[in-house]
């Protein structure tokens, strides 16, 4: 199983170590994801926050895991691509993950 994540709206590959910016503008580093889209179930991906420097805290960061689409993410299983049910090759997604996968 090898999970992909692409941009909602551009449809562009996103990769981990990305900056992904949430529906409040807020930004987080891209640091893993967790799950793949699924029919009845989204995906979801781990991302990490800048947190102020707090010497009480002693950390400078946090991660926490999300639905996909709180980032205008989804999250594809490259296993299931090539499957007409999973993905729809006549959408501007589908067909940019097609494009991605088979060139």
């Amino acid at each position: 199983m090898t999970l992909y994540a692409v941009n909602g709206r551009t449809h562009a590959p996103v990769n981990i170590g990305d900056t992904v910016t949430n529906f409040r503008g807020e930004t987080a580093t891209l640091i893993s994801l967790s799950r793949a889209q699924v029919p009845g179930k989204s995906g979801k991906v781990v991302v990490q926050w800048p947190m102020p420097s707090n010497p009480a805290f002693g950390a400078t960061h946090y991660q926490m895991e999300y639905y996909d689409k709180v980032f205008d993410l989804a999250v594809y299983d490259s296993e299931y691509i090539d499957q007409p049910s999973y993905v729809d090759s006549n959408t501007p997604e589908g067909k940019a993950l097609h494009n991605h996968f088979f060139g």
